[in-house]
């Protein structure tokens, strides 16, 4: 049976279901294109930045690549026929990127693309590039120039929108009466609104970090905890299929992990409800959190069994400095960010999500905290900086990489402890590498 929401659309391509897709109608959220765009022309880059902005200018979208979609002369939308999968080495996502930043005005914030089937070893496969809706004051998107005669383009601006299941071109007068202003008190409230429901979710973030430390009893050990926050939504009550297999409980309690027996979000016990979320306070090592809106907390502590692992096994007094373990500091902080990227962010389609990153008592608790260099040798392991803060706290927009976002984490960690970024390991290029971590044995 076809798919009827983006919800659907990421279950069927994550479960690899392509067959599902099939009969699935184009909507004013869904475009297939049978084949990349052809970037190498003007047309084709016009085409594509088109597109995005006709999504971004309304209430954001998907586009497949790798579907052949055809209209039947009985129906009036055209609907996927067939999967055409696609060589991934035809597509350079950077590419991409850079003909957005170059021809559309102002930058499409949120913007993903992801391969299915995801796995390296597979040559073809469907791209799915996911348009999120975009805050109201940064609209219209405007194209920096049109596709004239013989496709060259022309200096001249336009400003698409998605219509059902078409592009449409906004009217000159329509355009003109925007740029006077008349939208300014309506969006300035919008901002004001956003920016208290954000405030709100941050005080309810910073509550489950002092509740969970309480619960865990870990106010006399250094914590670490990493938080997702939803885009702020006017919306009330549950955003979320929190519950059932086919929800964020079944995601949950069977995250895709890098390494089975890896530092990842992986439960030996049971999930709990709680305030109409899940919680697993059950290891004493670490906990989870997760809202009906999408509120997710992760927290680890700083004992030799987990963040400290393998690294202390020599340490006899409680009074000495804890010595962290990088790469377990890694693949956990990645595995955060895998799980928010895989199960979170595609059901919440609108808006940007925030990361909070808090550190507690590196100082005052259990004799202090040091970090080893992670790319050093064995010989080097004894080796470790002191933190030069007790407790911190970071926070930025995501990416739409759970890579980079991981390695933006674990650089803000690694300040603190006076280490260059440079030293991360499992890391290349301003992310953490998921090949690198799955080695490891």
């Amino acid at each position: 049976m076809p798919v009827h929401s983006r919800e659907e659309l990421v279950a069927a391509l994550d479960a690899n279901d392509f067959e599902r897709l099939l009969g699935t109608p184009e909507s004013e959220w869904l475009d297939f294109k049978k084949e990349p765009y052809l970037l190498d022309s003007d047309k084709g880059r016009w085409e594509y930045v088109k597109d995005i902005a006709a999504f971004a200018n309304a209430t954001g979208g998907c586009i497949l690549i790798g579907v052949k979609a055809t209209k039947d002369p009985n129906e009036l939308q055209e609907k996927a026929t067939s999967v055409t999968a696609i060589p991934k080495k035809l597509v350079n996502s950077d590419r991409y990127n850079g003909i957005l930043l170059e021809k559309l005005y102002p930058d499409v914030q949120g913007l993903r693309m992801r391969w299915y089937p995801e796995s390296r070893a597979v040559s073809d496969g469907l791209l799915l590039i996911e348009i999120p809706s975009q805050r109201g004051s940064s609209k219209p998107f405007v194209l920096r120039s049109m596709s004239g005669a013989e496709d060259l383009p022309v200096i001249a601006l336009g400003v698409p929108m998605r219509v059902g299941d078409r592009t449409s071109w906004m009217r000159a007068e329509t355009l003109h009466h925007r740029m006077q202003g008349t939208r300014q008190v309506e969006e300035a409230a919008q901002v004001e609104r956003e920016s208290r429901q954000h405030a709100s979710l941050v005080q309810r973030a910073e509550e489950h970090i002092r509740t969970l430390t309480r619960e865990m009893k870990w106010s006399n050990v250094a914590t670490y905890f990493l938080q997702a926050l939803p885009p702020a939504s006017e919306r009330t009550g549950p955003l979320l299929n929190v519950h059932g297999e086919d929800g964020l409980r079944g995601a949950l309690a069977r995250p895709k992990s890098l390494r089975t027996m890896g530092f990842n979000l992986r439960q030996l016990g049971s999930l709990e409800t709680r305030n109409g979320g899940l919680a697993y306070l059950e290891d004493p090592r670490r906990c989870i959190s997760l809202d009906r809106d999408g509120l997710f907390t992760v927290g680890a502590y700083a004992e030799a069994d987990f963040l400290g692992w393998y690294l202390n096994r020599a340490r006899t007094d409680a009074s000495s400095p804890m010595r962290l373990n990088p790469l377990v500091l890694v693949e956990f902080t990645l595995e955060f960010f895998r799980f928010v990227y895989a199960a979170l962010i595609p059901r919440v389609s609108h808006g940007v999500w925030t990361f909070r990153i808090v550190t507690e008592g590196l100082q005052s608790r259990q004799g202090g905290v040091l970090l080893n260099p992670g790319r050093h040798n064995a010989d080097h392991w004894s080796d470790g900086a002191p933190a030069s803060v007790d407790n911190m706290l970071e926070q930025f927009q995501a990416t739409g990489n759970a890579a980079k976002d991981a390695f933006r984490a674990l650089e803000s960690i690694y300040g603190i402890f006076g280490i260059s970024s440079s030293e991360i390991p499992y890391s290349r290029d301003g992310e953490i590498v998921e090949a690198e971590i799955v080695a490891v044995q």
